[in-house]
């Protein structure tokens, strides 16, 4: 049987410890899975959260292989799978696992891509695009006309939510460093120099005192108060990720990722008993999709039909080869690219 590659960690650390390593025989699909060419797998800040042992989703120690979603092509179905047949091109988020040349995936899993869509266009869709479509859409529920407010407007998921809040008729305020201004000019936000100015008063001006319809805030729980404060009386503050709580450590811990979300729903209830009619939710993808799994891949497919057509541009920063995927981790911690970093498979 054939080798193959694919990108693994055995102890949590920098971008050192991922190391490529030859599997000497592809895995074969059990009943009801497929296994899939992987053509690209996005590299994400979680991917680098996995790797030092700080995601909460990922409990197995190493070794391990990080990837959060990928692309790629059916080169294999188990009994029972009718949906699927080789050659068929589709995507599947996958958590942990997709830095590799080949993965088995369950058949009801997957996605189907178009077969025009770039690969790397494609994959940034999973993670980053459909976060972003269920913030807005089955979260907030945002309608064309409002305003909103995301923070990390150049990160991926802020320039996802700024595309696809244009693309809904929404205005759109984000905060992000002074170089990166034109950047989310460009996308159609209006930036907000949350170096220099205090976010909340800028939106109170921005807005003339009548502040957003939604936030989508990343950044940590002392952040979200003051997001908070920027909603009008009926607005919702949609909270994800714990950027601040994990950024720079090398070691897991689990207790510094809970001092950031714990508060954040006792700051909820506090919220709710004050400001009823404000709303407020922490958004997890896994959670969302397990709840709703028809919900997910109908958004994804949405999504990859829209850049299909040209509807949707998701932004890629750089391609880089497998073995690059040390050097991408590497890109992505030190917050320097616009847009996704893709490792693309041989």
């Amino acid at each position: 049987m054939p080798s193959f590659q694919r990108v693994s960690f055995s102890a949590y650390g920098g971008p050192e410890v991922l190391q490529l390593e030859t599997v000497p025989q592809l895995p074969e699909p059990a009943a009801q899975q497929v296994r899939v060419r992987v053509q690209a797998a996005s590299v994400s800040f979680t991917d680098t959260m996995v790797r030092t042992g700080n995601y909460l989703d990922v409990r197995q120690p190493p070794p391990l292989t990080p990837g959060y979603d990928f692309v790629g092509v059916v080169d294999a179905v188990g009994s029972g799978v009718h949906q699927w047949r080789v050659g068929d091109r589709v995507a599947d988020l996958t958590v942990i696992g997709s830095y590799s040349e080949y993965v088995l995936r369950d058949a009801q899993d997957l996605v189907a891509v178009p077969p025009e869509l770039d690969a790397a266009q494609a994959v940034t869709c999973v993670l980053s695009y459909t976060t972003a479509y269920q913030m807005l859409h089955r979260t907030a529920q945002v309608q064309s006309g409002q305003t909103i407010l995301v923070h990390a407007g150049a990160g991926a998921v802020g320039m996802a939510l700024i595309q696809l809040g244009k693309l809904h008729g929404l205005r759109v305020l984000c905060t992000a460093s002074a170089g990166k201004h034109d950047f989310v000019r460009s996308l159609g936000a209006e930036p907000i120099d949350y170096q220099r100015q205090d976010f909340v008063a800028a939106v109170a001006e921005l807005t003339q005192g009548r502040g957003v319809d939604a936030v989508f805030d990343t950044i940590s729980f002392s952040n979200f108060q003051r997001s908070f404060a920027c909603l009008n009386a009926t607005g919702y503050l949609v909270a994800y990720g714990v950027y601040q709580a994990t950024i720079g450590t090398q070691q897991k811990q689990v207790g510094k990722v809970l001092r950031e979300v714990l508060p954040f729903f006792a700051a909820k209830l506090w919220w709710r008993l004050t400001q009823p009619k404000k709303r407020s939710a922490f958004y997890i993808i896994t959670a969302e999709r397990k709840k709703h799994p028809e919900q997910f891949k109908q958004d994804l497919g949405t999504l990859l039909a829209w850049a299909a057509a040209g509807k949707l541009q998701p932004i890629v920063a750089a391609r880089l080869p497998l073995a690059q995927a040390a050097q991408a981790h590497e890109m992505v911690e030190k917050a320097q690219t616009r847009g996704k970093i893709v490792l693309l498979m041989p």
